[in-house]
């Protein structure tokens, strides 16, 4: 997770002569690289941070904390040994309280979604409610109880079997709490003759439930068990106007006990200090989330329903979801006020990063109506949003092919471009033991196919991630793992220090499928080569350091001199800025990868190799067709 160890994230820009904010992946003439930098570095090391110029560097993340540091590296100071004026991209953190002055992440983090009872429309996504059109009529924009249908308890409508977050990623670990609005009407069924209009008569059950999903090794799944997590009885009493649409709600809380789940299979935890205080293992998100309404309504005497009720629509919206639709224009009074104090610090602002890696359909409204906002607030996108993006190693929400649960069966990218539409991708994603290792276990089917495990891997990431990139953005950015973290999901689960080849052949992925930059994840350690513990640190990177502090103990990897002599002169060069114009799969000798052969790497040949400096002959994989 490209952003969990970092408090608050600024990036910088080392290019000379930019007197205005632009859209600088668009407007950069070749390829560009950039790197995340701890404000430690620039106080202890400032020429380790010069290092990042020479090694080919041109944007950087850094960690700073107040406007103080803003102030300080916008300045040219002595501390540098160019003189750099550094133009400053922020994203950060967002306090819930909102005392920072950051609120791009606090509103890009907010929760909002509109599920039609009938269906999402196709051309906005495939996560969807499901009508039971045996018991309704689908009336085109909303669903009725069937009148011709025999009378019984049924569910009319569910769904979308999708994630939710527990609590906020940016917002100190609060709670979130959502609220439901269920759309709906009520009217007789004039087909039949009427009886007793009793006001305490139920119709039906509005519910939230998460359900478990059993057998999740084999074909099909099974739902295992359904917990209501909040519901409402709807009475005869509660429609004041029959024939006339109406409002019914609830608020609710996710949480992680016994009373809502008994299966942790469907609970997905990730440990973090992104937010302060820190939240370790922040449970963030419960899976197979459903909304439903459980018709009740009483017979007539001849065994139909007595009323016809009709479902429109479901809203699902926290606080901030509510602001952001329904105060618009507060909300961007309040991005621009914050928007302006950081320009009047420096005003080369040329974008933001959203909230990081998000993993619900319900934060991609907000992510919508953040990026039309800094887009008119910045005249055409030249201070436009970008999200880092995570990618799945089975192209879908929960990594499981055999699941065909509403959302949770989906590639959260196509969902998010049929959402969101176009926008500004990092994408996180890591090939390396991701999802297969020699160490697999032999259940795990995917990896034990008779393939090589690191061709599974290098598949999986090209066509289940990367292959959609481009659709979403043009100018899209991948992540470059270059080191080792310790542990980034969890205590039992880490990053290994991957080996030079290794460094170049990812980059080299993400540039075939139409990367036009590339952000190394992580360019200097977070802790020394000593460190022995279990906090979540990058202690192997481009650039590592030893106990007696940066300054003294600074190790210039392999992987530094292979980015300043081997892949950067290339990126900066004509190859890169022949890279940069070509448009991927229609530009490729006239053969389309994903169409005109399998993406099954027959082009792959395994060959000895001597590694870099010569002293070992290695086993390669060596790319021979595209």
């Amino acid at each position: 997770m490209k952003t969990l160890f970092i408090k608050m994230f600024f990036v910088l820009f080392l290019l000379n002569n930019l007197s205005q904010a632009q859209n600088w992946i668009k407007d950069y003439d070749g390829i560009a690289i950039d790197a995340g930098l701890d404000y430690d570095w620039v106080t202890y090391n400032p020429y380790a941070v010069d290092s990042m110029r020479k090694a080919g560097v041109n944007v950087i993340h850094l960690s700073i904390e107040n406007h103080s540091q803003i102030s300080t590296l916008t300045s040219p100071s002595n501390q540098y040994p160019h003189n750099y004026r550094f133009q400053v991209l922020p994203f950060k953190s967002v306090d819930v309280s909102g005392n920072s002055y950051d609120w791009i992440q606090y509103y890009s983090d907010a929760k909002y979604t509109k599920w039609e009872a009938e269906g999402t429309p196709i051309s906005e996504g495939k996560a969807t409610l499901e009508p039971n059109l045996s018991k309704a009529k689908d009336n085109g924009t909303f669903i009725t109880r069937k009148g011709n249908v025999p009378n019984s308890i049924d569910t009319l409508i569910k769904g979308p079997y999708y994630r939710q977050d527990v609590k906020y990623y940016t917002g100190n670990c609060d709670t979130v709490i959502y609220r439901a609005d269920f759309r709906m009407k009520l009217e007789m069924n004039n087909n039949v003759p009427p009886v007793e209009d009793n006001p305490e008569d139920t119709i039906c059950i509005i519910q939230v439930t998460q359900s478990d999903i059993s057998n999740y090794s084999t074909t099909p799944w099974t739902i295992g068990g359904t917990h209501i997590i909040q519901q409402r009885i709807i009475k005869r009493l509660h429609f004041e106007q029959l024939n006339q649409f109406d409002t019914f709600s609830f608020s609710y809380k996710l949480r992680y006990d016994s009373s809502q789940s008994t299966s942790p299979v469907n609970i997905e935890e990730f440990r973090t200090v992104f937010v302060d205080p820190p939240c370790d293992y922040l449970i963030r998100g419960r899976n197979y989330i459903q909304f439903k309404v459980i018709w009740k309504g009483k017979s007539n005497l001849e065994g139909f329903p007595q009323y016809l009720l009709s479902i429109d629509n479901i809203v699902v919206y926290d606080e901030r979801g509510a602001q952001i639709k329904e105060n618009f224009m507060f909300v961007k009074a309040l991005i621009e006020q914050q928007d302006k104090s950081i320009l009047d610090y420096h005003n080369s602002v040329t974008g933001w990063i959203g909230i990081d890696e998000p993993r619900s359909i319900d934060q991609y409204e907000p992510i919508k109506i953040v990026t039309q906002i800094l887009n008119d607030l910045s005249q055409g996108g030249k201070r436009t949003l970008y999200i880092p993006f995570a990618g799945t190693w089975d192209g879908a929400w929960n990594n499981s092919s055999p699941n065909n649960y509403g959302a949770m069966k989906l590639n959260p990218l196509i969902e998010f471009k049929k959402r969101v539409g176009n926008a500004n991708i990092i994408h996180n994603s890591y090939l390396f033991d991701i999802p297969c290792s020699e160490n697999s276990p032999p259940s795990n089917t995917a990896c034990w196919t008779g393939e090589d495990q690191r061709s599974i891997n290098i598949w999986r990431h090209a066509k289940l991630n990367y292959k959609y990139l481009y659709d979403i953005d043009p100018n899209f950015g991948v992540s470059i793992q270059c080191g080792a973290i310790k542990p980034p999901h969890g205590p039992t689960s880490q990053q290994r220090n991957i080996a030079r080849k290794e460094f170049l052949y990812t980059a080299n992925l993400a540039l075939m499928y139409g990367a036009k930059f590339l952000s190394l994840y992580t360019y200097f350690a977070q802790a020394p080569l000593e460190d022995s513990s279990t906090t979540i640190l990058t202690y192997h990177a481009i650039v590592d350091y030893h106990k007696n502090t940066q300054l003294q103990g600074t190790v210039y990897t392999d992987k530094y001199f292979t980015l300043k002599d081997t892949l950067a002169p290339r990126l900066s060069g004509l190859f890169g800025k022949t890279l940069k114009k070509l448009i991927p799969f229609a530009d490729s000798l006239g053969k389309n990868p994903s169409t005109s052969y399998s993406l099954n790497f027959n082009r792959i040949k395994k060959v000895k190799l001597a590694n870099y400096n010569g002293s070992e002959a290695v086993n390669s994989l060596i790319e021979i067709g595209t």
